[in-house]
């Protein structure tokens, strides 16, 4: 099961991975960036991927899908927002500091 480097993957990586292993299934994990995933996935060395972001692997995704080297098994209607999140103060203060 492949680990990226950012919480709600994490987390759910490893509910699923618990869950496989309440069924009986031997469970590993492969640290991997979301941009090595895909050699991963598509040559078979690596087997589950439980979060891909539309605005940065849609892409990636489709082609290796398209292939026929994975299948999507499940998706819901969130839809991902990738921005910059901060306090009003610190864009206050850097507004100070740049007049």
């Amino acid at each position: 099961m492949i680990i990226n480097n950012w919480t709600s993957q994490i987390v759910m990586a490893k509910i699923l991975g618990k869950i496989y292993q309440e069924k009986g299934y031997a469970v590993e994990y492969k640290e991997l960036t979301s941009n090595d995933q895909w050699a991963h996935l598509h040559r078979g060395l690596e087997h589950v991927q439980v979060e891909v972001w539309q605005g940065t692997m849609a892409e990636d995704f489709a082609r290796i899908r398209a292939l026929g080297q994975v299948v999507e098994v499940g998706s819901h209607d969130a839809l991902t927002r990738e921005d910059w999140w901060y306090p009003t103060y610190v864009e206050e203060a850097l507004l100070r500091f740049v007049e």
